[in-house]
């Protein structure tokens, strides 16, 4: 590929890497808010799986494409072996990425399928371990083909799709005919759910679009495209869902009430009114401890 190229596919994945970066220290400074509105009624397991695994390897590859763009610029070389270390790790965060939203998804399939025990099986600090060990087991597997990361990320968006329509259709038809820890189990897969669909939409939708790309332009020219191609398209994933995440933070300090608690009529998880005023936290707090 002529220089020429090689400097704007770098040019380009470095400005989106120093947007996207931009975005994520601006999320960092007003997460407390997004956070507590967010993932108040997810458990904890969860919250710490996102943040220690799925966090981490959303940060390598941000961050790890500005110094990927900036050392090229430095050595204008990409068989240096500096260069392919930089370039393992970002791989491995890419994958490790990916791998976390396939685990995600499948326990999620296993909340689903076993409703009643599948919280007594793998209880708090356990289900995170499990989680968190099979997301980073996952990272091996950077060198799979193309074609595979594909499909894995079309697998990924068309079962969590699955998903949120099954538990929201247990939700209408099964009713008070299931118990309450079944029913609280329905409702806590519909918010998870319900929470990453725009993430996971975004990621597996725009990220690969670099991989296919990279891959088309190998195909029909038999040349090699640059290393950083799959990186721009995945800032940009990061950009879109960071200024998702912006519009929720705006949105959200928009109706936080200077003083006192406003109480408002409480909205179930498919955004149906309920008829009881208090917070919703209070409502959602009481109904859990008496779920438990």
């Amino acid at each position: 590929m002529e220089y020429s190229w090689l400097i704007l596919a770098y040019g380009t994945n470095m400005i989106a890497g120093t947007i996207a970066s931009g975005l994520w220290i601006w999320f960092f400074k007003n997460y407390s808010t997004y956070f507590s509105a967010k993932y108040r009624n997810i458990p904890k397991s969860l919250k710490l799986f996102l943040f220690t695994s799925c966090l981490p390897a959303a940060l390598i590859i941000t961050f790890g494409s500005i110094i990927f763009s900036l050392y090229f610029f430095i050595t204008n070389d990409e068989t240096d072996i500096i260069f392919k270390v930089i370039r393992l790790t970002v791989a491995m965060g890419a994958q490790h990425l990916r791998g976390s939203l396939v685990v995600l998804v499948i326990e999620r399939i296993v909340s689903t399928v076993d409703l009643e025990k599948h919280s007594k099986r793998l209880p708090g600090f356990g289900l995170f371990i499990v989680l968190t060990l099979c997301s980073y087991l996952s990272s091996l597997l950077y060198m799979i083909p193309s074609i595979t990361l594909i499909i894995l990320h079309i697998l990924i968006i068309v079962i969590a799709k699955i998903l949120s329509m099954r538990n929201r259709k247990m939700y209408n038809l099964l009713a008070y005919r299931v118990s309450l820890r079944q029913r609280y189990q329905i409702v806590e897969n519909i918010k998870i759910l319900v929470i990453l669909w725009p993430k996971i939409v975004i990621f597996t939708v725009v990220g690969p679009l670099g991989v296919i790309a990279a891959a088309t332009y190998n195909f029909s020219t038999g040349g090699v495209a640059p290393t950083c191609l799959f990186l721009i398209t995945y800032n940009l994933a990061f950009i879109l869902i960071l200024m998702y995440k912006m519009k929720n933070i705006v949105k959200i300090k928009s109706r936080i009430v200077s003083i006192g608690e406003k109480k408002s009529q409480v909205i179930s998880p498919l955004g149906q009114k309920l008829p009881i005023y208090v917070t919703t936290d209070t409502y959602f707090v009481s109904l859990q401890q008496q779920w438990n």
